[in-house]
């Protein structure tokens, strides 16, 4: 299940690192948050496996690697969330 996961993780990795190179963030606005929402969803998965299941240190090495791309995706998304969210609070004033 967690190959799977990495899998699914660095094919959006993939896509999120994309859209960003292209400077089009906006052209791609819902398709973005749809990545940065599934990886919110594997960091409460993350979680969950965390607090339900003991796993041997290798799984465990690779749940926090999982941890770790979703982090780099949800943490970016959010900043510029809130700094686009207060560029157009500003713009209003």
């Amino acid at each position: 299940m967690i190959v799977l996961v990495l899998f699914l993780q660095i094919v959006s990795l993939v896509f999120f690192f994309k859209i960003i190179m292209e400077s089009e963030i906006d052209s791609f606005g819902c398709f973005w948050y749809c990545i940065a929402g599934l990886h919110f969803l594997f960091i409460l998965r993350f979680i969950y496996v965390e607090i339900n299941f003991s796993y041997l240190w290798y799984e465990q090495i690779m749940e926090f690697i999982s941890l770790g791309i979703s982090l780099l995706i949800v943490i970016p998304t959010t900043i510029y969330y809130l700094i686009k969210r207060n560029r157009k609070q500003k713009k209003k004033q």
